[in-house]
């Protein structure tokens, strides 16, 4: 009695062999990116009211007055979609960018006990995330965008922080995704606004920032 040993390679055909490799490599698996940022409303009112806080605002009692109102805000984006945002110089920048289906990524703005989500309401919700280093062919600055709608309802986060008078840099790692926990920076053009068909059904305001911390998750 004998034993007949047979290659496992023994049926593989000429051309096969690179696709069994790539069957047994590991999969990478997609990383959710998780941006939160902390502050308080700079200038904004409510006029649903949603979130429920804020006294009436002067002569207009449907209003809330949201300043100084404390916040949170948490992007989630999906790094397996969207395409590439790189810009300027190599190596100085990256980021995503997607609309409908292949939107990377939504925000979930909270103020009081009520949170509202933005980019899972309508089917043209697009997001975008970007970092940029200092460089001699870029500034420092990190954006995230959530966007959807269109008028009379349509709503929209939107965060461009840059570093603080005389910081030349918020990182000096070009990667959107790479983890960073920093305080003390600026912004310009950062606010949310939300509607739910016209004026009187609407909610806005400004951002004012005190923390950012980005993990991968």
């Amino acid at each position: 009695m004998f034993t007949r040993r047979v290659s496992v390679y023994a049926w593989v055909k000429p051309g096969m062999t690179f696709i069994l490799l790539l069957a047994f490599l590991p999969r990478v698996k997609a990383a959710e990116i998780v941006a939160t940022l902390t502050g308080t409303v700079a200038a904004g009112w409510d006029g649903f009211p949603l979130f429920n806080v804020g006294p009436p605002v002067p002569h207009v009692a449907w209003r809330r007055d949201l300043k100084d109102q404390p916040f949170t805000l948490v992007y989630r984006f999906d790094d397996s979609k969207g395409v590439d945002q790189s810009k300027g110089c190599s190596g100085s920048s990256s980021g995503i960018i997607g609309k409908g289906k292949a939107s990377p990524g939504t925000a979930v703005l909270t103020i009081g006990a009520v949170s509202f989500t933005f980019g899972e309401r309508f089917a043209n919700a697009q997001a975008q995330a970007y970092r940029a280093i200092a460089s001699g062919c870029s500034d420092s600055q990190i954006i995230f965008i959530v966007s959807e709608g269109n008028n009379p309802t349509n709503n929209a986060v939107d965060v461009r922080l840059k570093p603080a008078s005389g910081s030349r840099s918020l990182s000096q790692n070009p990667d959107w995704r790479a983890p960073l926990n920093i305080s003390g920076f600026d912004w310009n053009y950062s606010g949310f606004a939300i509607s739910n068909g016209g004026f009187f059904k609407s909610a806005k305001g400004t951002f004012n920032f005190t923390t950012l911390t980005i993990a991968r998750k």
